[in-house]
């Protein structure tokens, strides 16, 4: 029946169906924030790959109609799960609470419109209180830790207590798997809105392996992680979305670029913990990216009228080794200790000519005198590594005069 149908038409409604396809494609990305999940991906091949493909194809298309018409009730089966599904899968593994993008950043209302802690709006922080933005992945989000107890908090009310006078708020912008590269693009964001007298950033031991990583990342997507948004990185990157390219991104950059960023420079496996396994003359020219964004978070800074501090924080591994037993990352860090405190002679390093102190945080912890800081079978601060690290970071704060009108 359908071979009788004139060759103009079938062209023609094929045609007014990729148009609409198309058309579909792009009211459903716009719908979705542009979402790179699996079910994105499926309705891509769905509506645009599989009727391309079906163009060129168009005479196979008419002698297996049925059979085409049996894939295309496999694959409705197959989103129908997803979408059913899905979100209590999502839930479960707990990535309910994230945008499903490169930036992975906490959605609106987990706990404020911004996805940080308190659980005030940005427009409740007055700019004639002294505001403190923290920076940091999940050791300064507090994973698993009641949020008034991570180190954040911990400073806030020890600086209140000792300046009873002026307002201290502290904003905690840490998130899970987070690094210096995507807390500026955060910091550019949303910072201004929470008007900051004082950035502290705090730098876990795995910052330097995930800058590289998002880095590499945003180079194969084609957005310069250090720009701010304009319309026309908008506009390509909803090009890309809409027409699924990255599909295409190993076989393009494999043939016609040169990355400037990867992981191979650094003389190690791809590996978060690269800086801790090798000398630091192997390590360095990688760090230096994060070096580079961390600079940037000053500027940010020092542009929005606040003041900036570093602070190094260590793990377990480099102080306590015996704690966290049951560490589900132990197999991914390195096992010779013979290079373990190479991250803390790189920002010594740095400290003679950087504007802004740098502080470790491991002769603290080393000193602290207590056991465990962290998880039996977690490697992040638990309260009483939340705890110290508060104290110090607080102490090294006030010698540093931050507070002092």
């Amino acid at each position: 029946m359908l071979g009788k149908i004139p060759a103009f038409v079938r062209r023609t409604a094929l045609g007014a169906f990729l148009a609409a396809a198309l058309l579909a494609a792009i009211i459903y990305n716009i719908l979705y924030k542009y979402s790179d999940g699996i079910l994105a991906a499926a309705v891509r091949v769905a509506l645009i790959w599989v009727p391309l493909f079906l163009l060129a194809r168009i005479s196979l298309l008419i002698e297996k109609w049925r059979q085409f018409l049996l894939l295309l009730a496999s694959f409705a089966a197959v989103v129908f799960f997803v979408v059913l599904c899905g979100p209590q899968i999502t839930r479960l593994s707990g990535l309910s609470a994230y945008k499903l993008d490169i930036d992975h950043r906490p959605k609106p209302d987990t706990p404020n419109e911004d996805g940080i802690h308190p659980d005030v709006r940005s427009d409740q922080f007055n700019p004639k209180h002294f505001n403190i933005i923290f920076l940091g992945d999940s050791f300064a989000q507090g994973w698993k830790v009641i949020w008034q107890h991570t180190f954040p908090f911990v400073v806030e009310d020890i600086v209140q207590k000792k300046y009873s006078t002026r307002s201290i708020h502290a904003a905690n912008f840490g998130w899970v798997s987070s690094s210096p590269v995507l807390q500026l693009r955060q910091l550019r964001d949303i910072g201004v809105k929470y008007h900051p007298s004082l950035v502290v950033q705090a730098f876990d031991m795995t910052d330097f392996g995930d800058d590289m990583k998002y880095l590499q990342r945003f180079q194969e997507a084609g957005i310069d992680p250090y720009r701010e948004t304009d319309s026309v990185s908008i506009f390509a990157v909803w090009f890309r979305r809409i027409v699924g390219v990255e599909y295409l991104r190993p076989w393009f950059f494999a043939r016609f670029a040169a990355p400037t960023h990867g992981l191979k420079e650094c003389g190690w496996r791809l590996s978060n913990f690269y800086s801790l396994a090798q000398p630091l003359a192997l390590s360095a020219p990688c760090m230096e990216h994060t070096w580079q964004a961390i600079l940037a978070i000053n500027q940010w800074a020092t542009e929005n009228g606040a003041r900036f501090a570093l602070f190094i924080l260590p793990r377990y591994q480099q102080y306590h080794p015996n704690e966290c037993p049951r560490d589900w990352e132990r197999r991914d860090f390195p096992q010779t200790r013979e290079y373990y405190f190479e991250p803390f002679k790189f920002f010594e390093a740095k400290r003679p000519t950087a504007p802004f102190p740098i502080h470790s945080l491991l002769p603290d912890f080393q000193q602290c005198g207590v056991s465990p800081t962290v998880f039996d079978n977690d490697p992040h601060y638990n309260e009483t590594g939340q705890r110290i690290a508060g104290e110090a970071i607080a102490r090294y704060l006030i010698a540093d005069g931050f507070f002092e009108q």
